[in-house]
């Protein structure tokens, strides 16, 4: 099965995914072996009852929707593939329907919270990590792949490998500028901008949510996901007259319909507006 698990991978690669994809499609396949093990089933053995009992462990341990669907499209990914290969005679996710989550809007910081957050860092890099993330709508793990070469400070933009491996270019801020000026000094072109406790690799995904969440408990905002600050800053942008596409380049969607979205939550809050401030309502 390793084997097979190798070529699902070469084959995922020439569908132009990005490593970032991959990487969660056999994140999510692990977790599922995993309960099959428990189980003591065969990967090449799965029914249609096995994976909705594992769909079920799921729920039950109250994952987000949007997680289940991503782990139902990778289980189905993969057992289309074994059936390509004529390694399984019966595909078990035929019948299997990707769970469909509500198309909600999603949350977004005051400007007065965003202020709470910048104030709550504690060292010249998680400045840097706060000032990048809200001022350029980055996803936690294009943050985390940057090197200092990506930067251009006299310009100040910074060259973003996005999904599909797609390039862009995204412009920073005065004070974004500055943190991470202090921050890659002593770093070398080529050098990692975020890097662990050892500062020998990467800093890591989970290491960055996880400072996240730690300034986020300081500034007094519970729960607070990375992604939300991603969300905060396109719908700031919209607040303040930014057009649609202009918001669309930065975020790196491919898809215009993807960034509307914040137009809903921009609309949102302009009828809270209303409410309150007009004398007629």
């Amino acid at each position: 099965m390793n084997r097979y698990l190798d070529d699902f991978k070469s084959s995922l690669e020439l569908r132009n995914l990005s490593q970032n994809t991959i990487k969660a499609y056999f994140s999510d396949l692990e977790d599922f072996f995993a309960f099959l093990r428990r189980r003591g089933v065969a990967v090449d053995q799965v029914t249609h009852e096995i994976i909705r009992a594992y769909l079920a462990f799921l729920t039950g341990h109250d994952i987000q929707k949007s997680s289940l669907a991503r782990k139902t499209a990778s289980i189905k990914a993969f057992y289309k593939f074994l059936m390509d290969k004529k390694v399984i005679k019966e595909n078990p996710t035929k019948r299997l329907r990707t769970p469909k989550f509500s198309n909600e809007l999603p949350t977004v910081l005051t400007k007065s919270q965003v202020q709470k957050l910048l104030d709550s860092a504690r060292n010249i890099e998680e400045t840097a990590i706060l000032e990048l993330f809200y001022s350029s709508g980055l996803r936690i793990s294009e943050l985390d792949s940057l090197n200092v070469s990506n930067f251009d400070f006299v310009n100040r933009t910074v060259r973003v490998v996005g999904k599909g491996d797609k390039e862009r270019i995204v412009p920073l801020t005065n004070p974004a500028v500055r943190a991470l000026k202090e921050l890659t000094m002593d770093k070398g072109y080529s050098d990692p901008v975020f890097l662990n406790k050892k500062g020998d690799k990467r800093i890591g995904v989970r290491s960055l949510r996880q400072i996240i969440y730690d300034l986020a408990k300081i500034a007094g905002i519970p729960n607070l996901h990375p992604h939300t600050l991603r969300h905060t800053m396109a719908t700031h942008l919209l607040d303040n007259g930014a057009d649609l596409r202009t918001v669309q380049e930065i975020l790196g969607h491919s898809s215009l319909q993807t960034t509307q979205k914040y137009t809903h939550v921009s609309i949102e809050k302009m009828k809270e507006v209303f409410v309150e401030k007009f004398p007629r309502v």
